[in-house]
């Protein structure tokens, strides 16, 4: 109650919605604007659970006259900020500073390297990474850690398939690290199927054109 009265003052100040969200959804449902909401025609089917894919670089040892500067600003930052009585100590900082090599790691978060494509990285189910660990060879690791400093670019592939149509599509929606920017992409491909009565009409089609064309080359 204490807390309450002492930011009542602050509280007074701020104005709550100025419609009611009850009013705001029967006001500007498609309904009442006269758009009529049509269901999506085609079934569509997820074809296996969507795969997260990372492509990332090794850890190496990083050279000394890089990695000395860091630490000492660090530690003139750390002493100026909080250590004014020379009480912290401060550790190797090998969990503050990492550098890459040019080459993938061999196994990473208990997988081993995969190829995909013209990509070589590590792939794990999606919806392993919902739950906050996994435990691999008997180690238990954070997921949170399964993207981090050395990940170079992610994706997403998930591969839907309608089977009123035959129409399988890949979606991979892809991050990539691009010095200190994150670009993203979005990539959309279908993959037509042809179901047995349409390749029928095709065959019976070219076949009927094939010996006309070959009766007018003969007259």
């Amino acid at each position: 109650q204490e807390y309450y009265y002492d930011q009542m003052t602050q509280m007074e100040i701020k104005q709550g919605p100025a419609q009611a969200e009850a009013d705001r959804v029967t006001e500007h449902s498609p309904q009442r604007q006269g758009t009529v909401l049509q269901r999506f025609p085609q079934r569509l089917a997820l074809v296996a659970p969507p795969i997260l894919f990372q492509t990332r670089r090794a850890d190496q040892d990083c050279a000394e006259s890089v990695t000395a500067p860091f630490f000492k600003a660090q530690y003139d930052l750390m002493m100026a900020a909080h250590c004014s009585d020379h009480a912290c100590q401060i550790d190797s900082g090998s969990d503050v500073m990492q550098c890459l090599g040019d080459a993938p790691p061999k196994e990473f978060f208990g997988l081993q390297l995969e190829q995909l494509g013209q990509e070589k990285g590590f792939a794990d189910l999606l919806y392993v990474l919902d739950s906050p660990v996994v435990v691999r060879s008997g180690e238990i690791l954070n997921t949170d850690g399964f993207l981090d400093a050395s990940t170079t670019s992610a994706k997403v592939i998930a591969v839907f398939h309608m089977p009123n149509n035959g129409l399988t599509s890949v979606l991979e929606l892809q991050g990539v690290i691009e010095g200190a920017k994150l670009v993203t992409y979005v990539n959309l491909f279908h993959l037509d199927y042809m179901p047995e009565h349409r390749r029928s009409f095709f065959f019976a089609t070219y076949s009927t054109l094939f010996i006309l064309l070959f009766l007018v080359l003969a007259l």
